[in-house]
């Protein structure tokens, strides 16, 4: 079975205090809740890293799971949607494709990420997902 693993800026915004006097609040992406069911309707397991995500998430998507980090074995054929090009840079594991969201970011000639694949937003990211799925093209 595939996994996804959502990185929480992938699917939450920061939202700001208004007297920027506490740490930023945490917002749903618009459209995130439609995309995660995407994935689950096919049978697709998705995880979001993150200690803790908004209620409406938990209530919206009551099966969703939550992790802290990316496990060091991830299960064959998992992905890994981020907006953080530092993710895509680390060593990973086999088996575990990744997605940058948003532009890549380069400084001259050398390339500065190593995803598999670079998707504008989440619901390209799960575009390719699914369509690599039903191709069989991981």
């Amino acid at each position: 079975m595939t996994t996804v693993f959502l990185e929480r800026g992938a699917v939450l915004l920061a939202q700001p205090d208004e007297q920027r006097r506490r740490p930023p609040s945490w917002v749903p992406l618009p459209g995130m809740t439609e995309q995660i069911e995407h994935l689950t309707e096919v049978g697709i397991d998705v995880t979001i890293i993150a200690a803790e995500v908004p209620d409406q998430i938990r209530v919206a998507l009551p099966t969703l799971t939550l992790v802290e980090e990316l496990p060091s074995n991830p299960p064959a054929d998992s992905w890994l949607v981020t907006t953080d090009p530092a993710w895509c840079e680390r060593p990973r594991p086999a088996g575990l494709h990744t997605i940058l969201i948003g532009p890549r970011k380069t400084q001259g000639p050398r390339r500065s990420t190593y995803c598999d694949i670079v998707a504008r937003d989440l619901s390209a990211a799960v575009m390719d997902i699914l369509t690599r799925q039903a191709m069989g093209t991981i």
